[in-house]
């Protein structure tokens, strides 16, 4: 959940992000994050200060913008 209480939620088959309605249970596209089918399966998200959400992969760690879903590598733990 973000600071503001909506839920997001990661795609491990297309890679995008996704809103939940929390009573519908109805998901909405945030955007695609560029990693593509072959990047990094995250395995985990979290927000951070700032609001942006962090997620984290065996191979990296990232900086998701919730509002466009685009990426930014912040730490590449193996090339």
């Amino acid at each position: 959940f973000s600071p503001s209480g909506t839920l997001y939620g990661w795609s491990q088959l297309d890679h995008d992000l996704y809103t939940v309605d929390t009573t519908t249970a109805a998901v909405t596209l945030v955007g695609t994050t560029g990693l593509g089918p072959t990047g990094d399966a995250l395995s985990g998200l979290t927000f951070g200060p700032g609001g942006l959400i962090w997620a984290e992969s065996q191979n990296g760690l990232y900086r998701v913008d919730p509002a466009t879903a685009a990426v930014t590598t912040n730490r590449v733990i193996m090339p």
